[in-house]
């Protein structure tokens, strides 16, 4: 690569990468009714359904403030419902609605179809390839 030329750096390369598949994401979501943060949200909770706000940021490295931003929303719009904890007084544990489950799952599928299109340049080795390397940087850091 050029490092005379900013654009053929890794870290120019990286945040174009980036944009693109937020970019995607967003819009994508924006076809089922939320958010890329809310269907995060959603996602986490199908897949571990009574997590806290705090549980939820950790898992999608987001700040606790987005998270409860998107959790507020989405508790409003039905798609969502908390519960005190039992045991911890502080704590609101999160649940999908049945809306919410039809939700997430319609995200789930636009994710997808968003992945095979940003990816369809590649064949299964390189994807395959990709993925790993993605795996090495995000376990080196």
């Amino acid at each position: 690569m050029d490092q005379g030329d900013p654009e053929g750096t890794i870290l120019w390369l990286m945040k174009h990468g980036f944009a693109r598949q937020r970019r995607n994401v967003e819009e994508a979501m924006r076809a089922n009714g939320v958010t890329a943060t809310q269907a995060g949200v959603l996602t986490q909770l199908r897949l571990s359904p009574g997590l806290s706000s705090s549980d939820i940021a950790r898992r999608l490295i987001l700040t606790p403030q987005a998270v409860m931003a998107a959790v507020a929303s989405l508790e409003k719009s039905a798609l969502i419902e908390r519960a005190d904890d039992p045991t911890h007084g502080r704590i609101r544990r999160c649940f999908l609605t049945d809306e919410g489950e039809r939700v997430a799952k319609a995200c789930e599928a636009a994710a997808g179809e968003v992945e095979e299109m940003l990816l369809a340049g590649f064949d299964i080795t390189q994807r395959r390839e990709f993925a790993e390397l993605l795996a090495l940087y995000i376990r080196e850091r």
